[in-house]
C-alpha cells in the first residue's frame, strides 16, 4: 500500500477483550502522542462498547497531559458514545454536557446530545441545547422534536422551515438521503411511508446502527416489517446491540413470527 511521512497506521487485536479495544491502547496513545502525531484516532469494532472499552477509554483520557484539545473532544465523544450504548445514558449525557461546555462549536457533541436528550423525554434540556444561531438541518430536526415534546408553538414554524429547507435540495436534485430528513419523516411522522422507502435505499447505501434503528422504526410504524429483515441479518453478523436496537429488533422479531416469517 501507498505511504504517507505523517501518518502511521497500526493494527492491534483486541486479544479477547470484549470492547474492541487492546488493554495496550493507552500506552499506545502516550507513545504516538509523545512521538509528535497531532491527531490519535482510535477505532473500535462494530460490535459495541463494553464495560472495557469504557474503561479503556477514561484511563486514556486520565493521561490528558499527552492529548491534544482536538482529540479530547473526539475521545469524549466516544467515551459517551460508550454510555449510550451500554444503556448508562446518564453518564453519557453527563460526559456529552461537559465536553460540550469545553468546545461549543463542536457539531458531533452538540447533535449527540440533543438525540440522546429527545430520546430519553428531557425536551427542555435538548431545546437548550438545539437553540444556536446557525443550526444544521439535524439540529433543527431535533430542535423540532423537542418542540414537539413541549407542545412548544414555535413546532409548526421549525415545520415550515425545515419543509424549506427539503425543497430546497429536492430542486438541486440531491441524490444523498441524509438522516435529518428520514428523522423528520419516521421519528416526527411526517411521512412514515416515505420515510420507509428512503430508509431502504438508504441502507443499500450505508449500514449504519442509527440506519438500522430507522428502517425497523418505519417498517413498523407502517406495519411492513418483512421489509426490516436485512437489519436482522445484519444485526447477527456485527453482533451490534444497543438498548434502543435491541428493543426494536425485538418488535420486529415478534412481528414477523406473528406473519408466519421466520426470523
Amino acid at each position: 500500500g501507498q505511504q504517507h511521512p505523517h501518518i502511521f497506521f497500526r493494527s492491534v487485536a483486541s486479544r479477547g477483550g470484549q470492547g474492541g479495544l487492546a488493554t495496550c491502547v493507552s500506552d499506545l496513545t502516550r507513545v504516538v502522542s509523545t512521538a509528535g502525531f497531532d491527531v490519535v484516532l482510535i477505532e473500535t469494532v462494530g460490535a459495541g462498547q463494553s464495560e472495557l472499552a469504557i474503561r479503556s477509554l477514561k484511563e486514556i483520557l486520565q493521561n490528558s497531559a499527552f492529548i491534544k484539545q482536538t482529540d479530547l473532544e473526539w475521545l469524549n465523544f466516544q467515551l459517551g458514545e460508550a454510555y449510550r450504548v451500554a444503556g448508562q445514558y446518564a453518564l453519557a449525557i453527563s460526559v456529552w454536557k461537559k465536553q460540550l461546555s469545553l468546545t461549543p462549536q463542536s457539531h458531533l457533541i452538540r447533535l449527540s446530545l440533543a438525540e440522546l436528550l429527545n430520546q430519553q423525554g428531557l425536551f427542555a434540556d435538548a431545546q437548550k441545547v438545539t437553540r444556536i444561531d446557525t443550526p444544521s438541518d439535524a439540529l433543527l430536526v431535533q430542535a423540532l422534536l423537542a418542540d414537539r415534546g413541549l407542545k412548544n408553538r414555535n413546532e409548526v414554524k421549525l415545520a415550515k422551515l425545515i419543509e424549506a429547507r427539503l425543497a430546497t435540495q429536492a430542486l438541486r436534485n440531491e441524490s444523498l438521503i441524509e438522516r435529518p430528513k428520514l428523522i423528520y419523516l419516521i421519528d416526527y411522522g411526517k411521512d412514515p411511508m416515505a420515510g420507509l422507502k428512503l430508509s431502504i435505499d438508504n441502507w443499500q447505501l450505508q449500514q449504519e446502527p442509527r440506519d438500522a434503528v430507522l428502517l425497523v422504526k418505519a417498517a413498523l410504524l407502517t406495519h411492513q416489517a418483512q421489509l426490516a429483515e436485512p437489519v436482522l441479518a445484519w444485526a447477527e453478523k456485527t453482533k451490534y446491540t444497543d438498548p434502543q436496537l435491541a428493543a426494536l429488533l425485538l418488535q420486529l422479531k415478534y412481528k414477523l413470527k406473528g406473519r408466519g416469517v421466520a426470523p
